[in-house]
């Protein structure tokens, strides 16, 4: 917004920020293994990372039923 004479005036949107959500997103050379969203204003700490280092295992051994070797991560 700006003032006859004088200079623009910034707008603060409170709300824009405060839909922010996490996107976990793990990928081989083929592709998206498995996501995740985090809940609004979750952030990924290391209880929520080992759970998904579980899910990403299990998705990988769902995806890759005649591999020979274990997930390395």
């Amino acid at each position: 917004m700006k003032k006859e004479g004088g200079k623009a005036q910034p707008e603060v949107k409170d709300e824009l920020h405060q839909r922010k959500i996490m996107l976990c997103v793990w990928w081989n050379v083929e592709g998206v293994v498995h996501w995740k969203l985090l809940p609004r204003s979750q952030t990924l700490n290391a209880d929520i990372y080992c759970a998904q280092l579980r899910r990403v295992n299990d998705a990988v051994g769902r995806k890759y039923l005649d591999r020979q070797h274990p997930v390395i991560l």
